[in-house]
């Protein structure tokens, strides 16, 4: 596993620092197949105060079968409320501007982006009422101009509303992937982002 303290766990560990205690998570194992075939999933939840505990990703991976690999999905409740982590999965490897003005025009709240060995993950430390989900997908895809080189996997967000959920990697496990998701250092790229305040819904 690589560094905890580049890993996307520390989104989470931002949300329960914010309050969320009482948050339920949902994540998916899912089978490794060839590009572009469904992938079989397998989801569960799992609270938000088991996952911030030490050893608990080592545990799921370990668990994890030759040919699967687990993902955080956005979708997380409380109680009968369902709410999103916002999240977007980027095209390949677009410059750090175009990231940084997805990230600072889509949604509001501190954001941290994550290198997966083949393309960027985003997500956002902030959570999204159910109501306000599919108008974020679509500005996400709204980033992607016409006639210019796709920034947001557009499959990615398709794959979100027919799921009703965006989900992102969160291990290595099988030969498929180059690297687990690592964030980025900006200063390596010559641009700081100025994350906004998040604002907790609870």
């Amino acid at each position: 596993m690589g560094s905890p303290e580049g890993h996307p766990l520390a989104i989470v560990k931002g949300l329960h620092a914010q309050g969320h205690h009482r948050l339920e998570l949902e994540f998916s194992r899912y089978v490794v197949g060839p590009p572009g075939v469904p992938k079989p999933r397998c989801t569960f939840v799992v609270p938000i105060s088991e996952v911030v505990c030490q050893g608990w990703l080592e545990d799921q991976e370990d668990g994890l079968a030759l040919d699967e690999e687990l993902a955080l999905n956005s979708r997380v409740r409380l109680g009968q409320r369902v709410s999103h982590i916002p999240m977007v999965d980027f095209l390949g490897l677009p410059n750090p501007l175009e990231v940084s003005q997805t990230m600072e025009s889509c949604a509001a709240g501190a954001w941290v982006v994550y290198n997966s060995g083949s393309s960027f993950h985003g997500y956002w430390v902030t959570l999204l009422e159910q109501e306000a989900w599919p108008q974020f997908l679509g500005g996400l895809l709204l980033r992607n101009l016409p006639a210019a080189r796709q920034i947001v996997d557009d499959r990615w967000v398709g794959h979100s509303l027919i799921q009703g959920y965006s989900a992102l990697r969160w291990t290595k496990k099988t030969d498929r992937y180059k690297s687990m998701p690592q964030a980025v250092d900006w200063t390596e790229v010559s641009l700081v982002p100025r994350p906004r305040q998040a604002r907790p819904l609870a």
